[in-house]
């Protein structure tokens, strides 16, 4: 078993907010050269997105509330903290509501404290080649858990990534992660591969976060069940939307 750092293990635990942002952000900078599937979405070329929301979890419950700026393209929520989701364009950001699961945006940041995030690249297919979560950890040190997609479905979502955790001191972890789609239940689960050794089962079940999940008609996320060494649930929902058009 790859050994690790007494601060690498912790900071595993902490990298819940950056993860949520990624999941309530969810849409890619591109180069625009490819376009993404016909949506079959019914408000095609539009999205529609919560307004306010309210999000309950182990931590208590709060509200949101959102907006989108078209003249650059940015998401912004506010809540009991402040989160700014980047896009490359408008179209992107319609184009991610479009289908289960799919991320098309440059970057998501904490903005309340710049706490935790996460950077994303991209191919000319608009396929997600590498998503760095990110979190500030004790003395300011930045500590980073980067996924790299090895393998996509049809609509360019990433089915298989490796997982990278190097912590400040000691042996760097690699994992394996799968991720599956399903679009009629409207929800996405991510797992270890199968073939994790046992001995890895643990540390790799912290850096993938194996979780459940589920979206409602526009593609946002209604819950969260993380199904690792303990079961957490999620949820929010949705108080007032609004639509954005290409």
């Amino acid at each position: 078993m790859n050994a690790t750092s007494d601060t690498g293990r912790r900071a595993w635990t902490v990298t819940s907010l950056a993860l949520l942002l990624a999941l309530a952000f969810s849409g890619c900078g591109s180069d625009g050269s490819t376009q993404p599937p016909t949506s079959p979405s019914p408000h095609a070329g539009c999205r529609i997105y919560p307004a306010r929301y309210t999000h309950v979890s182990s931590h208590g419950s709060s509200e949101f509330t959102c907006e989108f700026t078209s003249a650059d393209a940015t998401l912004t929520c506010y809540g009991s903290g402040s989160t700014k989701g980047v896009y490359q364009s408008v179209a992107d950001f319609v184009d991610e509501g479009a289908y289960t699961g799919r991320i098309l945006k440059v970057s998501d940041t904490d903005t309340s404290g710049s706490l935790s995030g996460n950077d994303y690249a991209y191919d000319a297919q608009r396929r997600l080649t590498r998503w760095v979560l990110w979190y500030r950890w004790a003395g300011g040190v930045i500590l980073k858990r980067t996924f790299t997609p090895t393998a996509y479905d049809d609509l360019a979502r990433p089915t298989a990534l490796s997982v990278l955790f190097v912590p400040p001191a000691g042996t760097s972890t690699t994992c394996t992660a799968t991720v599956s789609y399903d679009d009629a239940g409207r929800s996405v689960t991510w797992a270890l591969a199968a073939d994790t050794p046992p001995e890895r089962v643990a540390s790799c079940t912290v850096l993938v976060n194996p979780r459940t999940e589920i979206y409602d008609e526009n593609n946002f996320p209604r819950s969260i069940v993380f199904t690792g060494s303990t079961i957490r649930t999620q949820t929010n929902t949705v108080l007032g939307t609004f639509q954005v058009c290409k």
